[in-house]
């Protein structure tokens, strides 16, 4: 057993026992054997209880690890000797307080000192998170999306207390892997015992020390007066915090320039004849002095800038990332207090593949999503598709292979399909049982983090444990790999051994195709190549004219053809009959009797494009135009002649202030991949204005693009076209 395994296991007095082994390992002068002795006897007692084998080796040997592999008491160097040791702009920064110090303690008034002190402090805080966010990325991959949230929120808007927050909460995640490289050093930093320097001669963690010192900072910069005696205090903490960070002085910090480049340790970079070519280009590393193979990359976080006469850096400089995401990337130069973009420095792209690397969805609340309005909306003028529900159901019963597949052309309403389904089998639990199966779903689509596999596997967890009334918290995880490897796997395995006779789990996905984002992982691709008797799966994607969607198919090389069934009558999925039609628009009316030109123009106008059948997609559009008076069911004029011309009317009455501005916002949505905000509007359009007009504001472009409506969807608080046939009426179907 694990040691976190084994901690999770401990009731209330035991956690207290375990707590007080942990403080007494991490005192001065702890005695190895005795907590060692102490844990075994806590262990032995634990695992009796629990019914596992009574062996705590591993569980010993692992505490061991983490709380007593630390040495107790280290030489120190002196303060100003490790100034030209520790990374540059830490030890030029050090040097500069410890001058300022001088001063101080001999009475002189030194005005910044209390905000030089902060500026030391900014820098451990910052230096240590970067160093966790890239051994995490390096180490695990990105992996978990709950800490990849708090890397992008951290990168997005840092402040000293969440630098400080989201290292403590990495560097504890990489201690527990085999390898946690310069990450372990930093864990062991950050929960090692340090002694504070002045007239109280106290012990404290580090990661205590930062805190306090954090809040010092805080009441400086909010106006709060600060006693000469919470100075003092500041300055002890901030020494032996220093001394904490000891350990860097073990590591040159490099840049590589083709075969030479720069050393970045003490007051100034130096500039060096011959570096390891291993390294990566142009991107500052951690490297160990003992171990020139052990490194770690600290780039984009951080930024070499060469100096060039030509340009504003007129001098080597290291940039710190200030703010970063997306939409936008800032920097700070610390030896000259300037901030600089992203852009100017060459960093843009390299942060843009960064952040690739970290996805981060937003991870509701609540695992398991409610699809029940997204039902309820397809429901409501759903008509037709009877053949093919019945051989969905046929399939269900029969299970001719594990898979079942509906394609569909877009817009040919495969949602509204799988909504229906939705609306049948997972809300009703009598519907549930004579269906002969038990159903979870969900719906892929580019909002609210539903486009990523963590978040689907979550809610189709949740449901699964709801239905055979399991606990959900031993089968959720935040971990793309533990949910992809284990989770998943497992619990879709647990639930078909609690299958009755003839009873299946039908598991259904939705649009396949936007469950693929930028990252290497998608929706397709966790899909299980194995699926036990009884489960089945239920997918839909979008294809082209071919019957084919290269995107999805190459992510689902995992899963053999003949493993796959498509159901004939989605292969792909083709438009409504005439008699559907008239349904269609008797429930869009609320009227029996539909005028005969009128049912002729929407038919007519409805199978411009599609081989005979009426489009759905365009059917929303006329019932809409029913719903706000635009069309009239007895007068066929007033039915546009088609899709496109349904777009042209929308996109006519859309407002053209500030020159078409929402127009032109449209547009640009139709050419990106990604969704987009209204910061990065006001930036984008304030760029071509005159030097004497007033430069747009994000509210600016929040008021126009809300008269948008139904044309966009959002992803939080970002936004993009709500449907590629939309995107290509704007730019065409090459964009």
């Amino acid at each position: 057993m694990k040691l976190d395994e084994f901690a999770g296991q401990l009731e209330k007095n035991e956690k207290s026992e375990y707590e007080a082994l942990v403080a007494e390992a991490q005192a001065e002068g702890a005695d190895p054997k005795s907590i060692r002795g102490k844990l075994a006897r806590l262990a032995s007692s634990v695992l009796n209880r629990i019914g596992e084998q009574p062996n705590p080796g591993p569980i010993i040997a692992e505490f061991s690890k983490f709380y007593l592999s630390m040495p107790q008491k280290q030489e120190a160097l002196p303060l100003t000797e490790l100034s030209v040791k520790l990374p540059y702009p830490l030890g030029y920064k050090l040097k500069s307080f410890l001058d300022d110090k001088k001063l101080f303690d001999s009475g002189e008034n030194v005005p910044q000192f209390a905000y030089d002190l902060c500026a030391v402090m900014g820098l451990l805080v910052r230096l240590a998170a970067t160093i966790g966010i890239q051994g995490y990325v390096s180490i695990l991959g990105g992996k978990d999306t709950g800490l990849n949230r708090e890397v992008v929120e951290t990168l997005r808007a840092p402040a000293d207390g969440s630098w400080l927050t989201l290292a403590r909460r990495l560097a504890e995640r990489l201690s527990k892997e085999k390898n946690p490289g310069i990450a372990g050093s930093l864990q062991q930093a950050l929960s090692t015992k340090i002694t504070m320097e002045g007239s109280k001669k106290r012990s404290t963690s580090l990661a205590q020390a930062l805190e306090r010192l954090v809040g010092f900072r805080n009441r400086l910069v909010h106006g709060e007066r600060v006693a000469k005696n919470d100075l003092e205090e500041a300055v002890d903490l901030l020494l032996a915090s220093v001394r904490g960070f000891g350990f860097l002085a073990e590591f040159d910090l490099l840049v590589r320039r083709d075969e030479g480049g720069f050393r970045l340790n003490g007051l100034l970079p130096e500039k060096m004849e011959k570096l390891n070519p291993a390294l990566p280009a142009d991107q500052p590393c951690l490297v160990s002095q003992k171990d020139p193979k052990n490194f770690l990359s600290l780039s984009p976080i951080l930024h070499f800038q060469e100096g060039h006469d030509d340009q504003e850096v007129t001098f080597d400089e290291l940039f710190f990332l200030n703010a970063g995401s997306g939409e936008r990337l800032n920097y700070i130069a610390y030896r000259y207090a300037r901030q600089m973009d992203g852009r100017s420095l060459g960093s843009y792209d390299a942060f843009q593949d960064f952040m690739k690397q970290v996805p981060s969805p937003p991870i509701p609340k609540n695992p398991r999503i409610d699809y029940t309005e997204l039902s309820e909306f397809h429901s409501r003028l759903f008509v037709g598709r009877e053949e093919l529900f019945e051989e969905v159901d046929n399939f269900v019963r029969g299970r001719p292979t594990p898979y079942g597949v509906l394609k569909a052309l877009a817009g040919m309403g495969k949602t509204a399909v799988m909504a229906k389904l939705y609306g049948r089998y997972a809300s009703k639990e009598e519907e549930k049982i004579q269906s002969g199966g038990r159903w979870a779903f969900h719906f892929c689509m580019h909002a609210d983090g539903r486009d990523n596999p963590v978040v689907a596997m979550r809610s189709l967890i949740a449901q699964i444990c709801d239905m055979f009334g399991k606990d959900r918290k031993p089968w959720l995880s935040n971990d793309l790999d533990e949910l992809k490897d284990q989770k998943f796997p497992s619990i879709i395995g647990s639930a078909a051994g609690e299958l009755k006779e003839g009873e299946r789990l039908v598991l259904a996905i939705d649009a396949l195709d936007e469950g693929i984002g930028q990252d290497q992982d998608s929706i397709p691709s966790i899909l299980p190549a194995f699926v036990p008797d009884g489960v089945i799966f239920l997918t839909s994607y979008r294809v082209d004219d071919k019957k084919e969607n290269t995107r999805v198919e190459e992510r689902l090389e995992q899963i053999p053809d003949e493993r796959r069934s498509v159901f004939s009558h989605s292969d792909p999925l083709k438009g409504l009959t005439k008699e559907n039609v008239e349904e269609f628009l008797k429930k869009a009316s609320a009227t029996e009797n539909i005028f005969p030109d009128t049912l002729e123009a929407v038919w007519n106008a409805s199978t411009k494009d599609s081989e005979g059948a009426a489009d759905p997609f365009y059917l929303r559009f006329v019932a809409e135009g029913l719903d706000s008076g635009q069309i009239s069911a007895n007068r066929p004029e007033t039915v546009p002649t088609s899709l496109d011309d349904a777009f042209d009317e929308m996109w006519m009455n859309l407002p053209a202030d500030r020159e078409f501005l929402l127009h032109r916002l449209l547009c640009t949505l139709a050419v990106m991949f990604d969704y987009a905000d209204d910061e990065l509007f006001a930036e984008l359009f304030s760029r071509d204005l005159p030097e004497e007009t007033e430069t747009l504001r994000p509210d600016d472009i929040a008021q126009l693009r809300s008269q948008a409506g139904k044309l966009l969807v959002y992803n939080g608080e970002r936004y993009n076209l709500f449907h590629d046939r939309f995107r290509t009426f704007l730019v065409g179907a090459n964009s």
